[in-house]
């Protein structure tokens, strides 16, 4: 769980490949979850990061828990995906299932970043801890 956004920074953020192709494939992760650590934007300035959403003066930083190696990993989304996760979370709560576990495609295209879920694995009831971390 994150608390600050200097444990946020310590986070280890996960590399997306960069394709010169929609030919291409990304990076694939199994993704279990995604979310926000919520800092205000007074923090966010001084850590000159500047968050693609902004929301009555916070600042949402994505976190996405992968799985390596058989072990879940909290991890750093690219700032460039916090809408992304930010679709996620709202298509979980506007159906009150989760898309996650799943496999995701990820990689930056054309100088963007994309994520695309691949394979709807389960879908399960979310609970309110899984989503603010």
């Amino acid at each position: 769980m994150v608390r600050t956004i200097e444990e946020w920074l310590k986070l280890p953020e996960i590399e997306l490949p960069k394709l010169f192709s929609s030919k291409e494939k990304g990076s694939i992760f199994m993704v279990h979850k995604v979310g926000f650590y919520i800092s205000n934007f007074q923090e966010c300035n001084q850590n000159e990061i500047e968050p693609p959403i902004v929301f009555e003066k916070s600042c949402p930083l994505p976190t996405i828990v992968i799985k390596f190696n058989k072990k879940k990993e909290l991890c750093r989304l690219p700032l460039g995906l916090a809408k992304w996760a930010e679709t996620c979370l709202a298509i979980t709560h506007a159906t009150k299932k989760s898309p996650f576990p799943n496999k995701v495609e990820m990689g930056i295209l054309n100088d963007r970043p994309y994520a695309e879920i691949l394979l709807i694995m389960q879908i399960v009831k979310p609970s309110a801890k899984c989503f603010l971390v």
